[in-house]
């Protein structure tokens, strides 16, 4: 089974991801550009086998939100 092939990502999750990337080498310096660049090379390459979801109800994602009590983007 492939689990990735399975997985499901957000449009905005590879922002996401680099921002902490970015955090981590530029304003943390907990690793180099280069380690950075090779972290978000592997990630890329694990969003080619994972399936992007895009909303396409974005009012019953809100309504899901405040019923439900969660961010908006975790109601996604």
């Amino acid at each position: 089974m492939n689990i990735l092939g399975e997985a499901i990502f957000l449009t905005l999750t590879p922002y996401e991801v680099g921002n902490v990337i970015w955090r981590e080498a530029t304003l943390l310096n907990r690793i180099s550009i280069d380690e950075a660049l090779s972290i978000i090379s592997s990630i890329d390459s694990i969003y080619r086998v994972m399936n992007m979801v895009v909303s396409k109800d974005n009012q019953l994602v809100l309504e899901l939100a405040y019923k439900l009590r969660l961010t908006y983007y975790d109601s996604l």
